[in-house]
């Protein structure tokens, strides 16, 4: 994977705008009221550490060969978790939490 484009492509951290650690830091110290349909300014945050840990695995040297791969997958696991949280609060009935 180029390092240029290092961020994992097709996946929910390719968005600049919502990375900004700025917009990120107003939303963590101005709290508004977020739809239930989006994410929280800890998930955003939750997936720029993400991003930037996939960042900063692929320009790793010494690797095995599989590494970027499953390193890939746990990062779209954790991602997807990220969407979960998202998903239970869009949809209550369908994603039901333990009580």
């Amino acid at each position: 994977m180029p390092t240029e484009t290092a961020t994992c492509m097709g996946c929910f951290v390719n968005n600049p705008r919502i990375w900004d650690n700025q917009h990120l830091e107003s939303l963590r110290t101005n709290p508004t009221t977020f739809s239930a349909i989006g994410l929280t300014a800890d998930e955003k945050l939750c997936l720029k550490h993400l991003a930037d840990a996939w960042n900063l695995f692929v320009n790793m040297a010494a690797k095995h060969p599989d590494d970027d791969s499953e390193f890939h997958t746990a990062i779209h696991d954790a991602q997807k978790m990220i969407a979960l949280r998202v998903a239970r609060r869009v949809d209550t009935d369908v994603w039901k939490q333990p009580e």
